[in-house]
């Protein structure tokens, strides 16, 4: 019999199976601890919103088995666009990468970014006064001079925010190759996304969280005297990860026109469900990613440990 929720009638599966008892027992249990940690201010709860076609098409899937799907996304997870492209672009450098090309790259994109007339761009340099008065072109020699003289950790940190802020303003010559995957910590604006996406009749919505860093981005800015800016669209409450959502960190998907949750299965084999858990992810048991990879339409992944990715198949 199939397990169903009954505030939403929704039914929850495992690998397109009815979840047992007792594995909707652990999913609960994991849901209370993630929302005590929350509710101290150490995670948030993050849900992306897509077209389930789009999902597909990222997995090389071309058929409808939702157990091919789980399979797959809770192997691989949901990599940024950089990794979908093929080796070309100005913006082509690695996840990471900090070196002058990158650093060059993203001083050039806000001075240009500063000639368009689009509504939301000009409110936003109105709104950022200092930063747009920093990125002017004479500034851009003791820019990458200021850069290369910082430690790499800083290097990333600055980087990745001034990047986010790209992929936040949608501009054309980055989005399609962002570093970044879009969540929200609103269900309803990452619901909002999967119905703009939506091209086949079919949503899907990840649901995943995201500890604290303990940085202080206002601190390693002013400390390097370099501008800061305030969000361009703060209703969106956009959580930008780093080159992909790793499968570690997602506890499931919905797929809200067929009425199902499909529970990341890695739930279950994690053990124990410690503290430990909530920072560093879940056990996937990933001794064949190289062949579920190898079908899908990325052409890279990445390699994340202790606040550090690298990023593997690719030509950089």
């Amino acid at each position: 019999m199939t397990k169903r929720n009954n505030s939403d009638n929704i039914s929850f599966r495992v690998l397109n199976r009815a979840a047992t008892n007792s594995e909707l027992s652990t999913l609960m249990m994991f849901n209370l601890e993630l929302d005590r940690r929350i509710a101290g201010w150490r995670g948030l709860r993050v849900f992306r919103g897509d077209s389930l076609a789009a999902v597909k098409q990222r997995l090389g899937m071309t058929g409808d088995d939702i157990k091919l799907l789980g399979e797959r996304l809770f192997m691989i997870g949901d990599k940024a666009r950089h990794f979908q492209q093929p080796n070309h672009g100005a913006n082509n450098f690695a996840i990471h990468n900090t070196d002058q090309q990158a650093f060059t790259y993203l001083f050039n994109k806000f001075v240009e970014c500063k000639k368009n007339k689009a509504p939301y761009y000009v409110r936003f340099f109105q709104e950022n006064i200092a930063f747009s008065e920093y990125f002017v072109t004479k500034n851009r020699k003791a820019f990458i001079s200021k850069i290369t003289d910082i430690p790499y950790v800083d290097q990333m940190q600055i980087r990745n925010y001034y990047l986010i802020l790209l992929h936040h303003l949608a501009e054309s010559g980055y989005k399609q190759k962002s570093h970044f995957v879009s969540t929200s910590t609103d269900l309803n604006i990452a619901s909002g996304f999967a119905n703009q996406r939506n091209i086949s009749g079919d949503r899907i919505e990840l649901y995943g969280w995201r500890m604290g860093s303990g940085l202080s981005m206002a601190k390693l800015f002013l400390k390097h005297k370099l501008p800061t800016y305030k969000v361009p669209f703060p209703k969106q409450r956009e959580i930008s990860f780093t080159a992909g959502i790793l499968p570690h960190f997602i506890i499931g998907f919905k797929l809200p026109d067929r009425r199902e949750f499909h529970i990341n299965p890695a739930l279950f084999i994690t053990k124990p469900l410690d503290n430990k858990v909530f920072t560093t992810g879940l056990f996937v048991d990933q001794r064949l990613f190289p062949q579920v990879f190898a079908e899908t339409n990325y052409n890279g992944f990445f390699y994340y440990h202790e606040g550090m990715y690298m990023e593997i198949g690719r030509i950089v």
